[in-house]
C-alpha cells in the first residue's frame, strides 16, 4: 500500500510540474489593442554631423476601442503611469550593420518621458497628468558621417509596477516608415 501511495504521489507531482505553462498570459491578464501612427520619427531631407534624429510618442490615456463606443482608461486598467517601446540606431561599416552606442552623457537628448539604455533604447512614455497623455520624446545626436538605419518596434507595452494592473500591448505603426527601418545618410 505504501508503494502505491508513493508512486501515486510522484505521478501527481510530475503531472502538475509538466502541465505548467510559462506564457505570461496564463499568469497575468493582458489586453491587446491596435492603433496606427502612435510612434513618430522626425525626418529631414538630409542630415549633417551634429543634427538630431528625434523619436516621439504621444497618446491619450483614454483609448477608444474600435469594437465599442466606450473609452478604455489605460491608466486605471494597467495601474501604471508608464508605457514603453524599443528602438535602435545602426551604422553601416564595411557592409555590416553595427549598433551605434547611445547614452545620455555623449549623444542623447531626452525631452519628455524617460529612457533606458540596453540592447535597445527603451523610450518610456510617462503620463502627463495635465494633458492626460502618455508622452515621450528623445533625440540622438548624429556624430559621424555615413549610412544609418533606425529600427523602431511596432508595439507599445505597459510598464506594470504592480501585480494589480492588466498588461496592455498596443500594436501600432511608425510614421513615416512602412517597415521596421528608417534608412538615411549623414553628410
Amino acid at each position: 500500500m505504501k508503494i502505491t501511495l508513493y508512486f501515486t504521489s510522484i505521478f501527481l507531482l510530475i503531472t502538475s510540474l509538466v502541465s505548467c505553462n510559462s506564457q505570461d498570459d496564463e499568469f497575468y491578464d493582458s489586453i491587446y489593442l491596435s492603433r496606427n501612427n502612435m510612434i513618430y520619427i522626425d525626418t529631414q531631407t538630409s542630415y549633417n554631423v551634429g543634427d538630431f534624429l528625434a523619436v516621439s510618442a504621444s497618446f491619450s490615456r483614454y483609448f477608444a476601442e474600435s469594437t465599442s463606443f466606450e473609452m478604455l482608461d489605460l491608466y486605471k486598467t494597467s495601474n501604471t503611469n508608464k508605457f514603453f517601446f524599443n528602438y535602435n540606431l545602426e551604422k553601416l561599416n564595411n557592409g555590416v550593420w553595427e549598433k551605434v552606442e547611445v547614452n545620455t552623457t555623449t549623444n542623447y537628448y531626452l525631452m519628455q518621458g524617460d529612457v533606458v539604455f540596453g540592447e535597445y533604447i527603451s523610450g518610456i512614455c510617462v503620463l502627463n497628468t495635465v494633458t492626460n497623455s502618455y508622452e515621450f520624446r528623445g533625440a540622438i545626436t548624429l556624430t559621424e558621417p555615413g549610412s544609418y538605419r533606425m529600427y523602431v518596434g511596432n508595439e507599445i507595452n505597459s510598464l506594470n509596477s504592480s501585480e494589480q494592473g492588466i498588461n496592455i500591448n498596443i500594436k501600432t505603426t511608425v510614421t513615416p516608415i512602412t517597415d521596421s527601418y528608417y534608412t538615411f545618410s549623414v553628410n
